[in-house]
């Protein structure tokens, strides 16, 4: 196998029914220097089954034992990891078949970026595309400030001296992802690939009670930067006081799957095709 290692991180928890697709894109990628850590962070249901089923050595499983949240399982994995670079997919997402191998080149072309994202596939209640999130193509310089930040987390890949550097907060259940990616935009510049790379299973994570539980705790993470940068995280706590009241409008009007739309664009015709022989090539492993 030739190029870096690249260590791929799939946190899990009571995701049995989904686990198996995401192992399969992990599998299908056309770059072939990976090793996949799966994080059991507790579950009732222990995924040794799923992965055996796979044959795969390079799949790795990892038990935390007790269930401790999403920061202490990445950052589990982040310590087991000894790939160049850290990439990652969520148990209930899938990658595209050339997902590392683009990213991969990307970070190896350009070593003043610490990581490079991607844009996402938007994934439907019956797994159909839905539409496309895309972020722009461009390197974007240290952050001046705490802010919403302009990619994702999910869909990024991460020099693993600089992903160690930052650390996940094993005391955050949630929102350990922004406060991981905050921490190194505010140090490092970073970039996106504008196609979509990654599939997101956003439809099915839609709940109230967990958005709004997001944003406060996102409040929190922010909270530690108000020394250093007193007025823009008060505009930026104003900013998430107001989304929040947004969410609750949306969801008491019935209108919550909006919050997708708005978010998404329609795919392309080279987009749609893209995504079938992506998901066929994933769906055949």
């Amino acid at each position: 196998m030739s190029g870096p290692l690249v260590s791929v991180i799939v946190p899990y928890y009571n995701n049995e029914k989904t686990l198996p697709l995401a192992l399969a894109s992990v599998k299908a990628q056309t770059y072939e220097n990976w090793e996949c850590l799966i994080i059991d962070d507790g579950s009732e249901q222990n995924p040794a089954n799923i992965i055996d089923k796979f044959k795969e050595r390079r799949f790795r499983l990892i038990l935390c034992g007790e269930n401790r949240g999403r920061g202490y399982a990445r950052q589990k994995g982040l310590d087991s990891a000894i790939g160049k670079y850290i990439a990652m997919v969520d148990a209930d997402d899938w990658i595209y078949p050339d997902k590392l191998a683009k990213q991969v080149d990307y970070l190896e072309s350009n070593p003043e970026v610490a990581l490079v994202s991607s844009g996402m596939a938007i994934i439907g209640e019956t797994g159909e595309l839905a539409g496309v999130r895309k972020f722009g193509e461009k390197i974007f310089e240290p952050l001046k400030a705490p802010m919403y930040l302009p990619i994702p987390h999910a869909p990024s890949m991460i020099r693993a001296e600089i992903a160690r550097e930052a650390g996940y907060d094993a005391h955050l259940r949630i929102v350990e992802d922004y406060d991981f990616l905050l921490k190194i935009s505010l140090k490092h510049s970073f970039a996106t690939l504008s196609e979509p790379l990654y599939a997101y299973t956003e439809f099915a994570t839609l709940d109230l009670k967990k958005m709004m539980a997001s944003q406060m705790a996102m409040a929190e993470v922010v909270q530690k930067y108000r020394s250093q940068y007193p007025k823009e995280v008060q505009k930026l706590l104003s900013k998430m006081s107001l989304k929040a009241f947004g969410y609750t409008a949306l969801f008491a009007l019935g209108a919550y799957k909006h919050l997708i739309v708005w978010r998404t664009r329609r795919a392309s015709n080279s987009e749609l095709a893209k995504f079938l022989a992506a998901r066929n090539t994933v769906y055949s492993i």
